[in-house]
């Protein structure tokens, strides 16, 4: 409908062609009448074009919908509907239905009972039984089972249940690069047929493609985009995202913006992580407006969020169930060099302003993040704030930071440091890796710094390290990680979180793991020690994770801040070992993205330096 047609003071409700409520408004109307809509409808998610269209997703538009009926019409103002917009709100109501449904279900219904699948040539576990049998009942799903129990074989043994009642028939998984070689060897060892995979790099795929993997940064690209849409619409798709916390920013990212158009054209959307809220509830709304998307955000609270029961809304395999071995966790704790305590206390005094500013003031998170970094590298190695080498790879920030390379004095302590000291936690993990290798033992080093990668990779170069990042390739990637794991003479593995802390699997080649630092992101931390906590470990095998922390930095408030984050995530999942496995006990005493930070977490620095 054309502006132009509207009558003086109406609003013409319509479905657009990407499934969004669009309002179209009279060209008649006054300003404040403009503004009295856009103030009601614009702050969340709605879009506005020309000043007199806007759009919204139909969940949305059903919750908020009163408006209409309470303010417009009773001020004498008219709305028309367009029938598809009726019969879209109906929709919604009706996903609202099945999934406060699914709440209701109870949790143990299908416990003990038995499941046969055609095509798999392994036998299911007892808990991967019954989570196939639970997402069986939902329309999508979702599996936060921890990583190493059997995520992807649970969900090939799902796809090819479906496939056998017909409700999908291709597969196409979004997952991290990191994952592809699991994909693989999952399709290989699980189906009892040749099923025709590929990895998509862009353009045709062929016909016969059954199950199709892409990686998650090819979805920005919108013509492979379309091109996967028209593939999924066309043979009945199966949408499946491994790791979906990457894209828990929802709306704010344009992976899950494609994602949810992927969803659109898709019969089945079933979602992978161990974490699904890595840094709170908030997380959860983006994961579940992917599986559940007719629902509103006024409708997932978070108090509907934290009351979900396992095996309704999502399923999930605690370690417990996994019976694993328990791991074995230490912190040590040092005092910083007087030289390193002194920068430390420059540094604070340095970014006491940013911290105290409100996030309008300091432009958000870009800035304190930036400010953070400089922190946590000061707390492991302070010759990182004046290296150049890995400026372009270093988190995407402009390295050394504007702050340490104005203050001349600081730049001096730092010089000075670089001359005359080695970190103590560099001269630990050198220790702990000369009395690992004579005991025949390999040792994973994870730090979250490129800069401190290539540094360890010089102290422990007696050991041979394999060395993985972002910015080494894929062959070559695969190459470290073939050595580390078969030749003797490679005791170490010196990687970060944000690469190696998805999709591999090293519990059969290491049992030892120290982390020189961590982010404020608690789920790739938490992902990173499943590398080698996982199923598969024999019962009398001993895990040992060390963490270390520069005692009267940020190391301990980071630390304080994951403990809270994993409490969170154990009380959601109803996993009370996630904490008991993943926190120190208090006798013994992770771009932004990486980092994890919240306002909370901003706060707390704030806190800790007023005290």
């Amino acid at each position: 409908m054309k502006i132009s047609s509207l009558n003086r003071g109406e609003i013409h409700i319509e479905l657009s062609d990407e499934g969004l409520v669009q309002f179209v408004l009279s060209d008649s109307l006054a300003d404040f009448e403009l503004i009295q809509v856009f103030s009601y409808w614009a702050p969340n998610s709605a879009t506005s074009r020309f000043g007199r269209e806007l759009s919204i997703s139909p969940a949305e538009f059903e919750a908020r919908a009163s408006w209409l009926r309470e303010v417009w019409a009773n001020n004498g103002h008219t709305i028309t509907f367009d029938p598809a917009v009726t019969l879209a709100l109906k929709e919604v109501r009706e996903g609202v239905a099945s999934f406060q449904s699914m709440l209701s279900q109870r949790p143990s219904r299908h416990e003990g009972e038995s499941l046969a699948v055609e095509e798999i040539s392994r036998e299911l576990t007892p808990e991967q039984v019954e989570n196939v049998l639970c997402l069986l009942d939902m329309p999508n799903g979702a599996n936060f089972s921890v990583p190493g129990a059997g995520k992807t074989f649970t969900t090939l043994a799902l796809w090819s249940k479906l496939r056998e009642r017909g409700v999908v028939d291709v597969a196409l998984v979004v997952c991290p690069r990191s994952a592809f070689d699991s994909w693989d060897t999952e399709l290989k060892e699980s189906i009892d047929r040749h099923v025709a995979s590929a990895v998509y790099s862009g353009g045709y795929v062929h016909p016969s493609t059954e199950l199709l993997v892409v990686n998650y940064e090819q979805l920005e690209n919108s013509e492979k985009l379309q091109l996967l849409k028209k593939w999924l619409e066309l043979r009945s798709g199966h949408l499946i995202v491994d790791e979906a916390h990457r894209v828990k920013a929802g709306a704010r990212s344009v992976r899950w913006r494609a994602l949810r158009q992927l969803a659109a054209v898709s019969c089945r959307v079933d979602i992978l992580t161990g974490t699904p809220m890595p840094n709170g509830p908030k997380d959860l709304k983006s994961l579940f407006h992917l599986t559940w998307p007719k629902l509103s955000n006024r409708f997932l609270t978070e108090d509907v969020l934290l009351t979900m029961s396992r095996k309704t809304s999502f399923v999930r395999t605690t370690k417990d169930e996994l019976n694993l071995p328990d791991v074995t966790y230490r912190v040590v704790t040092e005092s910083p060099s007087p030289l390193q305590a002194q920068i430390s206390s420059a540094l604070k005094d340095r970014y006491l302003g940013v911290f105290g500013l409100s996030i309008l003031e300091s432009q958000s998170l870009a800035r304190k993040g930036k400010a953070v970094m400089t922190l946590l590298a000061a707390a492991t190695n302070p010759s990182l704030l004046i290296a150049k080498d890995f400026n372009s790879i270093e988190f995407g920030f402009n390295w050394p930071p504007l702050e340490v390379t104005e203050d001349k004095a600081l730049m001096g302590l730092i010089r000075d440091y670089l001359k005359h000291e080695i970190p103590w936690k560099f001269r630990f993990v050198a220790r702990e890796a000369d009395r690992l290798q004579a005991e025949g033992k390999k040792l994973l080093v994870w730090t979250s710094f490129v800069g401190n990668i290539a540094a360890l990779s010089k102290v422990l170069t007696k050991f041979n390290p394999a060395v993985v990042h972002g910015a080494v390739d894929q062959q070559t990637r695969e190459a470290e990680l073939t050595r580390f794991r078969t030749d003797p003479k490679c005791s170490v593995l010196i990687t970060n979180p944000q690469t190696l802390g998805e999709g591999i699997s090293l519990h059969m080649d290491c049992h030892d793991a120290i982390y020189i630092d961590r982010t404020y992101n608690a789920g790739m931390y938490l992902q990173s020690v499943d590398r080698i906590h996982r199923l598969g470990l024999s019962a009398d095998t001993i895990t040992n994770i060390t963490l270390l922390q520069t005692s009267g930095t940020i190391d301990e408030r980071v630390a304080s801040r994951l403990e809270i984050k994993i409490r969170n995530l154990s009380r959601f999942l109803q996993d009370k070992s996630l904490v008991e496995s993943s926190i120190p006990s208090s006798e013994e005493i992770p771009a932004q993205e990486i980092f994890g930070l919240d306002n909370e977490d901003l706060e707390d620095i704030f806190q800790s330096w007023q005290a």
